[in-house]
């Protein structure tokens, strides 16, 4: 649920990327999928057992590839910017329910490479 809500269909040639201009975000369908994961993580287990599963995995790092591009401003370079698109608000917004989300996942991941080491 997570990954389609951010999912952007992008055009012919551009990559994939999380879609700040979209309904989900703004209506925050993400802010309450997120602190629903968020819940789910914090169980003692649950977060390893994600990154134990290589689908589950593979669907964590789709999501991270996702977030990577999700605000691509271009800034116009001239004496006066008539207008500022207010989509890196959205993805400040977006960052910042992600973090501890990343935390919980990198906490899982710990157990797993001090076993390795």
């Amino acid at each position: 649920a997570l990954r389609d809500c951010l999912l952007h269909t992008a055009p012919a040639g551009e990559p994939r990327r999380v879609a700040v201009e979209s309904e989900s975000l703004g209506r925050d369908h993400f802010r309450r999928i997120a602190h629903d994961l968020l819940f789910l993580l914090r169980v003692p287990g649950v977060a390893a057992d994600i990154v134990s599963d290589a689908g589950s995995y593979a669907i964590w790092l789709d999501v991270l590839g996702l977030l990577q591009g999700m605000d691509p401003q271009l800034r116009l370079v001239s004496a006066h910017v008539v207008f500022e698109n207010r989509s890196w608000a959205i993805a400040v917004s977006v960052s910042t329910e992600f973090a501890p989300i990343a935390d919980q996942i990198v906490a899982g991941l710990l157990p797993r490479l001090r076993g390795s080491i």
